[in-house]
């Protein structure tokens, strides 16, 4: 969202309000190219809407939907996918030694959000490799993290 907010509807629109003011490049003098400019770059830039990122993050799926739309930010395509989650990490140790064994991969991506016991996210690793440490376990244990969510990101 802030993608949207901060950089497409400002930085893009401020130049292509330039291209389209017959006033050059000042486009401060007719706000109402301005307002063009995004309606134009909007028609073109969205989304690809990751299921697997939502869940990662613990997002509703619905609501986060509901505020692109809100937003007026187009959904191009969604992605079904899902993500690897492991109840008790410390406890679970038979999960985490799976997870170990065959997603640990060093060349691959492995976002990591856990939460805690009220599910608000308390740790956030952009790899899985961490969590697998004495630090990293000394962490979760720290924050009290009762699940795990990685997001499994394959290079194409």
């Amino acid at each position: 969202m802030e993608f949207f907010a901060n950089y497409v509807d400002r930085v893009r629109a401020e130049f292509l309000a330039g291209q389209i003011s017959d006033q050059g490049p000042d486009f401060s003098k007719d706000p109402r190219h301005l307002e063009e400019a995004k309606n134009v770059i909007r028609q073109f830039l969205g989304v690809n809407f990751d299921t697997c990122h939502q869940l990662v993050q613990y997002e509703d799926l619905i609501q986060s939907v509901g505020f692109l739309q809100q937003s007026e930010i187009k959904i191009f395509k969604v992605q079904v996918s899902n993500a690897i989650q492991v109840d008790n990490p410390l406890k679970n140790v038979k999960d985490m030694d799976v997870i170990e064994k065959y997603f640990m991969n060093s060349k691959f991506l492995h976002q990591v959000v856990g939460v805690n016991a009220e599910r608000k996210p308390v740790i956030f690793s952009l790899d899985l490799p961490y969590l697998f440490t004495s630090e990293g376990k000394n962490e979760l244990a720290q924050r009290g993290v009762t699940q795990l969510r990685t997001h499994y990101h394959v290079p194409v």
